[in-house]
């Protein structure tokens, strides 16, 4: 993924990053540069990879677990094994930019913020048009309180132990987990995450994000979450 983006270093050694990965040997390195060396732990929760994605994590000096593939039960298996008191979720293709650690650091300073959410501002690296109608689909979405995983979400460890944590979903497990947080507890911080647009590459924005939002629907329709996963499609996470 192509970037521009220059990287702080404020220390954050209370941090457990969380990564869920499938084969994302192309992406992970980008990921894990504005993060190696400043929080205390990454773990990876790899879902069997056949790539050299975990070479990627070992060489960064990330802790690699394997977990029952699907990324809401990755995210799970990850937090069961990360140490810190606060967790950083975070997707493989993902790249925070050089305000994340301030913005990180002046949220889980502040003690109302025990019982909160923070997520990323959403940008994306697809061109022109595309990546404007993206990102104002994304920030619409966030205000209603639904953050998707590629935004990136910090939770104090007891919060996130007293809601339940993650679901063993492998789709909408971002969506049903802000359904148990609240609207009012997710806070969208002054620093991006900026999110490969692969998916989109292939069927173009607006019918990506119909098909998204389709399954948006269904999921609140109670429609089967393998039903969901059908439409929503295969392919990288």
């Amino acid at each position: 993924m192509e970037h521009s983006i220059t990287h702080s270093s404020i220390p954050l050694p209370n941090i457990s990053v969380i990564i869920p990965t499938l084969n994302e040997a192309s992406e992970l390195a980008h990921c894990l540069k504005p993060l190696t060396g400043v929080v205390g732990e990454i773990i990876i929760a790899d879902g069997g990879s056949s790539d050299e994605t975990l070479s990627i994590a070992k060489n960064h000096g990330c802790t690699v677990i394997v977990a029952p593939r699907g990324r809401g039960q990755q995210l799970k298996a990850g937090a069961t094994a990360a140490t810190k008191p606060w967790f950083l979720f975070l997707h493989a293709d993902t790249i925070l930019d050089d305000r994340w650690s301030q913005a990180v650091s002046q949220f889980i300073v502040a003690s109302q913020n025990q019982k909160k959410v923070a997520a990323f501002r959403y940008k994306n690296d697809l061109p022109g048009l595309s990546a404007w109608l993206l990102e104002k689909l994304v920030m619409m979405r966030s205000d209603l309180g639904l953050v998707y995983g590629d935004q990136g979400l910090v939770i104090e460890r007891s919060y996130y132990s007293q809601l339940g944590g993650y679901g063993d979903l492998v789709i909408m497990e971002d969506i049903e987990f802000c359904q148990r947080i609240g609207r009012r507890n997710i806070l969208v911080i002054n620093a991006f995450a900026l999110t490969s647009g692969r998916r989109y590459k292939h069927s173009g924005v607006l019918l990506r994000s119909l098909r998204n939002l389709i399954c948006l629907c269904l999921y609140f329709l109670g429609v089967p979450i393998e039903t969901i996963k059908k439409l929503y499609g295969a392919g990288p996470s």
